[in-house]
């Protein structure tokens, strides 16, 4: 039986605190002002950029209130499967408490990584791969690699 291995795949940047609600507090819909047609496991990617309006939000908006001290920055925080993309009038009971602007990535499937991986990210989706991506999978078991195959 032949072992498929992953050589790279698409990440995405998040800011903070945003991508740990992801991975940690069940945010299932990732904001973006453009859409896109990729559907799959994505690696979840905490920027470096930090803002602490978004932790003020965060706070208010879901009784969150994260340290901007306590989360990582600038690494692989784990992978989540893209599902679909809803706009506004799509939404539904599952879809409409984390959305927020003009398209929703809707997200299932978190895999959260024991250990963060520092990695430089860019806009958009970019390619994984390498030492990095290696790291990542590195710390999953065999079931949860399998499903990113």
């Amino acid at each position: 039986m032949s072992k498929k291995s992953i050589k790279e795949m698409r990440a995405l940047s998040v800011t903070q605190p945003w991508a740990e609600c992801i991975v940690s507090e069940g945010k299932n819909i990732e904001n973006r002002s453009w859409n896109t047609k990729l559907r799959g496991y994505i690696a979840i990617h905490a920027s470096s950029s930090f803002s602490r309006e978004r932790f003020d939000s965060c706070a208010e908006n879901y009784g969150l209130d994260f340290n901007k001290d306590d989360v990582p920055y600038g690494v692989i925080v784990g992978f989540a499967k893209l599902v679909d993309v809803v706009t506004e009038d799509e939404l539904t009971r599952d879809t409409k408490k984390w959305f927020e602007g003009d398209y929703g990535f809707v997200l299932d499937d978190v895999i959260k990584l024991k250990k963060p991986v520092v990695v430089k990210g860019t806009l958009s989706f970019w390619k994984l791969k390498g030492r990095p991506l290696d790291t990542c999978l590195a710390q999953l078991s065999g079931a949860q690699r399998k499903k990113l195959v």
